[in-house]
């Protein structure tokens, strides 16, 4: 058995779901003005309806499986030490997509090959 694993450049919002299992809190999208909404990033605030099963950390989630599905066997795990700082850069997150300009961290995708 062997792996394949791929270095990724990941967004905050992907390293705290790949560490944390969740994305922060924030708040409710209705005190956002229109005009600052974007999708890139509307789907990380608080929605009308939202649940356990629905809400801004399983939407993130279902962006990041897009790129590094889990039925296909893949794990994401950090790949820096504990006061690790990220390096802002306009390149799309490797694990989200999203080509919003920020901090990128490193972190690992691999999963297991059959030879």
């Amino acid at each position: 058995m062997q792996h394949e694993q791929h270095e990724l450049s990941v967004c905050v919002d992907c390293i705290m779901m790949i560490a944390n299992g969740e994305v922060g809190d924030r708040g409710d999208i209705s005190t956002l003005p229109i005009h600052a909404q974007s999708p890139e990033d509307a789907h990380l605030y608080n929605l009308p309806g939202d649940d356990a099963d629905n809400n801004a950390g399983t939407r993130h989630a279902a962006r990041m499986n897009v790129h590094w599905p889990a039925e296909d066997g893949w794990h994401l795990t950090p790949d820096c030490s504990e006061d690790c700082e990220g390096d802002f850069s306009w390149h799309s997150c490797d694990a989200c997509g999203s080509t919003l300009g920020g901090d990128r961290h490193a972190a690992i995708a691999s999963r297991r090959v059959e030879s």
